[in-house]
C-alpha cells in the first residue's frame, strides 16, 4: 500500500473516529456536573448535568444561587454553545462529506472547548471532579484526531497525481 492509499483510507476512518469522539463528548454531558447545597425540598433535584443546565432546568433557583447572577446571559456558557453548533455541523460535516474541510468544525470543536473548561468561570464551577476530566479528556482526544486527520489529509494533497484535477482527455 502506498503512501496515497494509505492517506485515503486513514483520513475516511479519521472522519468517523472524530464524529464519534464529538459524539461521546455530547453523550457527557449527560453526567453529573453541579450539586447544588442546601436542598431541602425533597421534589427538587440537587444535582443537574450540563445538558440539564442548558435545557432551561426547573431548578433554575439552584443554578442562580450556584452562579451567583440574576440571569444567564450567552456570556456566562458561551462556550458550551460554540461546542453545541459546531459540534452538531461537525459531526454532520464528518458523516456525510470528505476533505480537509471536514476537520475544520472539529477543530473549531475541540480546540475552543478544551481552552474553554480552562478558561470558563462556568465550565470550571462544575463540581463533579470525574465528570470535568472525562469532559477533559474527550475533548482532548477529539482534537488529537482532529490533528492526525489534518495530518493525512494533507499527505493526501500533496501525493496527488499531476493529472488529479485535469484528467487526460483522451486526444
Amino acid at each position: 500500500m502506498d503512501k496515497r492509499e494509505l492517506s485515503l483510507k486513514m483520513s475516511n476512518i479519521l472522519r468517523y473516529v472524530t464524529a464519534g469522539l464529538m459524539l461521546l463528548v455530547f453523550v457527557s454531558w449527560a453526567l453529573p456536573c453541579f450539586t447544588y447545597s442546601n436542598v431541602t425540598e425533597k421534589e427538587v433535584q440537587d444535582t443537574i448535568s450540563l445538558w440539564g443546565f442548558l435545557g432551561l432546568t426547573k431548578n433554575y433557583p439552584q443554578m442562580q444561587a450556584l452562579l451567583g447572577i440574576k440571569y444567564v446571559k450567552l456570556a456566562t456558557i458561551n462556550v458550551s454553545i460554540v461546542m453545541l453548533v459546531t459540534g452538531v455541523l461537525g459531526i454532520l460535516a464528518c458523516v456525510f462529506k470528505k476533505g480537509i474541510g471536514t476537520a475544520i468544525l472539529p477543530l473549531i470543536f475541540s480546540a475552543y472547548g478544551l481552552i474553554g473548561y480552562f478558561t470558563s468561570d462556568f465550565l470550571k464551577m462544575i463540581n463533579h471532579s470525574s465528570t470535568y476530566i472525562i469532559h477533559i479528556v474527550l475533548t482532548a482526544l477529539t482534537l488529537v484526531a482532529v490533528l492526525i486527520s489534518i495530518y493525512f489529509f494533507i499527505v493526501e494533497i500533496i501525493t496527488r497525481p499531476e493529472d488529479y484535477y485535469l484528467p487526460k482527455l483522451g486526444i
